[in-house]
C-alpha cells in the first residue's frame, strides 16, 4: 500500500444533548438525593431522625424552580408554560368554557358514567 489512505470516516452518530430545562431538573432531583442521603447517614450515625424538615425540603424545590423559570427564559426567549387552571378548578368542574361540568368534578362525573 504505497498510497497512504486514510480509511472512510463514517459520521458521528446522531446525538442530541438534553436541553437545559432537563439538566435543570437533573441537577433538582440530585439535589434531593443528596438530602435523602444526608438523612439517611444521619439517622444511621446518630439513632434519631431530624424534625422540622419543611424548609430542608421545600427551599431546594422553590429555588430550582427559579432556576428552571430563568433557564426556559433564556433557552427559549420566553416564560415557560403556566398551566391555565389549578387543580382545584379542575377537581371542583369550574373550568372555564365547560357550562355543562359546572357543578361536578371528575370524580362524580365518573360515576355517573359508570354508575
Amino acid at each position: 500500500m504505497s498510497d497512504n489512505k486514510k480509511p472512510e470516516q463514517r459520521p458521528p452518530e446522531s446525538y442530541t444533548p438534553a436541553s437545559p430545562v432537563k439538566r435543570t431538573l437533573a441537577w433538582i432531583a440530585l439535589a434531593y438525593v443528596l438530602i435523602g442521603l444526608a438523612l439517611t447517614t444521619f439517622y444511621f450515625f446518630n439513632g434519631y431522625m431530624l424534625g422540622n424538615l419543611g424548609p430542608l425540603l421545600t427551599v431546594p424545590g422553590l429555588i430550582g424552580l427559579g432556576a428552571l423559570g430563568l433557564v426556559s427564559w433564556r433557552s427559549t426567549g420566553r416564560p415557560g408554560k403556566v398551566p391555565r387552571h389549578s387543580a382545584g378548578h379542575f377537581m371542583l368542574g369550574r373550568r372555564p368554557g365547560h357550562p355543562a361540568h359546572r357543578d361536578r368534578g371528575p370524580a362524580v362525573q365518573f360515576w355517573e358514567v359508570t354508575g
